[in-house]
């Protein structure tokens, strides 16, 4: 981006689904994306979570896609 990050998309995660405090993801780092961009468990990243709707928008999200974002 312009800014000099990078942003990869994974539209397929491995979510915990549970009332948003308790929100978790999993990171698949074999996951093509990843290795094309050279992101292993060293890398420091920030993810923006992306959701389709909620079935109460106070406890549960519906997690359709995780942005991850490094400097890398």
């Amino acid at each position: 981006s312009k800014d000099g990050t990078t942003w990869i998309t994974l539209k397929e995660v491995n979510v915990t689904n549970t009332e948003l405090e308790k929100l978790s993801i999993i990171i698949d780092y074999t996951k093509q994306e990843l290795v094309d961009a050279g992101i292993t468990e060293d890398t420091g990243l920030y993810i923006r979570i992306s959701y389709a709707g909620s079935s109460n928008p106070n406890k549960r999200l519906n997690v359709d896609e995780v942005v991850i974002y490094t400097t890398k």
